[in-house]
């Protein structure tokens, strides 16, 4: 690199992952298509990205509460669950 240019992004128009996740949780293909949603949600609903952006920093328990739900009832929630919840 020439003297004075500024490094590159290595990731151009990255997102940030998702909020209060840990990042090497394993999880292959679904953590892949995980990221991929909530980029694409961030990239593209201007709520969604208002959303989670206050969400930065907070612990679930946080996040829940200044929402007015209680955590634990949500936890652990089995990804069919939330497939009925949503309609798919």
């Amino acid at each position: 690199m020439a003297p004075g240019m500024a490094t590159s992004n290595p990731v151009p128009n990255s997102m940030p992952g998702p909020i209060n996740q840990p990042m090497n949780q394993g999880g292959g293909l679904g953590n892949l298509l995980q990221n991929m949603i909530f980029n694409r949600m961030y990239q593209n609903n201007p709520k969604f990205r208002q959303f989670a952006d206050s969400m930065q920093g907070k612990t679930p328990e946080q996040a829940f509460q200044e929402h007015g739900l209680d955590y634990s009832q949500f936890q652990n929630i089995s990804p069919a669950q939330i497939k009925n919840m949503l309609g798919f």
